[in-house]
């Protein structure tokens, strides 16, 4: 196990610029510390319109965001789908509507359902790198 854990920080060092969204602002910080171990470049945000303008004004290669925040985390997945193709979603929640179903050109690479462990999160994050041309 330990072994699997260096494979995936080594595979990570690639300095993959991410931007975390979570309205719970601890999480978001933990989240960024244990993705910045893991050789991960990484920024937060706490709302989905703050989220859409450092969007819009950086680049980012992967995004991570709660659904369930201020501002709707379908909104930040509008916003990828619309104006940076290419760049997937990791959608981090305590809950999934029914709804949420994939649709044509979904950015959303994985769904995880919080408490998420860090190993699965540096896991799912190592798989959705080069995403979409794995899944096309």
């Amino acid at each position: 196990m330990e072994l699997a854990f260096r494979l995936i920080e080594v595979r990570a060092m690639n300095g993959v610029d991410v931007l975390v969204v979570d309205d719970d602002r601890p999480l978001c910080e933990a989240l960024r510390e244990v993705l910045t171990e893991a050789g991960y470049s990484v920024r937060c945000a706490y709302t989905a319109d703050q989220a859409c303008a450092m969007l819009e004004r950086d680049g980012y290669g992967i995004v991570v965001s709660d659904w369930s925040l201020p501002g709707d985390g379908a909104t930040v997945v509008r916003y990828v789908r619309q104006h940076l193709e290419g760049v997937p979603v990791v959608i981090i929640s305590g809950e999934f509507p029914d709804d949420m179903t994939p649709i044509e050109g979904d950015p959303v690479a994985a769904r995880l359902a919080k408490p998420v462990e860090a190993r699965v999160l540096l896991e799912t994050m190592r798989d959705v790198e080069g995403w979409p041309d794995r899944h096309h």
